[in-house]
């Protein structure tokens, strides 16, 4: 019976640290991200498309959402999470000019980003600033405070030319 009354609380105690730790949504989609490819377009307008997708970039600080698009002006406004599945997010994205947007966000790894832009067709976006990049922050481990907390640690890279054991 000792043992259980120890046991529970350093259960409870643990089960908070980690989930204290996770990321909401809005900051998982947080930062600068930069086109990639994109999936499902007809033989023949892969290089043109996929030229037109690197040109794209999105970026979300904040409550704000800009995206700009080759050859158009850039579009902007407040977005709102408005429903969450697992690594999907719907975000609603009210415009500047009033209009209103909906995009479906798939978060495929913290530097990996799908959106779905209809006709089966899906963008694939890479990130290239966190959020902290974007305030002037820093971080003291490269995957953020609570990876650090946990107690992970990387080895450090030997330099260039030198020899390690």
């Amino acid at each position: 019976m000792p043992r259980r009354l120890i046991t529970l609380p350093l259960f409870a105690l643990a089960s908070l640290s980690l989930f204290g730790c996770a990321k909401g949504p809005e900051k998982r989609l947080a930062g600068k991200w930069v086109g990639e490819r994109i999936d499902n377009i007809p033989p023949g307008q892969e290089a043109r498309a996929n030229g037109w997708v690197r040109a794209t970039t999105m970026e979300i600080k904040g409550d704000r959402l800009t995206v700009v698009i080759p050859g158009a002006e850039p579009r902007s406004g407040a977005f709102k999470v408005e429903k969450v599945h697992g690594n999907k997010v719907t975000v609603g994205v009210t415009r500047d000019s009033g209009e209103r947007d909906e995009a479906v966000l798939t978060m495929a790894g913290d530097d990996l980003l799908k959106w779905d832009v209809g006709n089966e067709r899906v963008v694939t976006f890479t990130r290239v600033a966190s959020r902290l990049d974007l305030e002037g922050g820093s971080r003291a481990h490269p995957r953020g405070p609570c990876y650090a907390r946990a107690g992970v640690r990387r080895r450090p890279r030997a330099e260039p030319g030198s020899r390690s054991r």
